[in-house]
């Protein structure tokens, strides 16, 4: 946003999982729309890839116009493969 926005970075965890909780105010974005465009997205489902892979870790985005983004990175702990 041209008058600036906050980011804002929280990290929570229980016996199960950890979780990354990545927020944002800014002008969102048109989440179903950008999945349809595969050169739009292709970076967002490599991270996505990545994690999956990587971690075993999954990455769910949510979007509203004009209200902000949200991206939450949830990582099973070792040993825990129910989520």
């Amino acid at each position: 946003k041209s008058q600036g926005g906050t980011v804002t970075l929280k990290t929570a965890e229980n016996m199960r999982e950890i979780c990354i909780i990545i927020e944002d105010d800014g002008v969102g974005f048109d989440w179903e729309a950008l999945q349809k465009d595969n050169h739009a997205s292709i970076g967002i489902m490599n991270v996505r890839s990545r994690l999956e892979y990587m971690l075993k870790a999954k990455m769910t985005i949510t979007s509203v116009i004009g209200r902000g983004t949200k991206v939450m990175i949830q990582k099973t702990k070792k040993g825990d493969s129910r989520v």
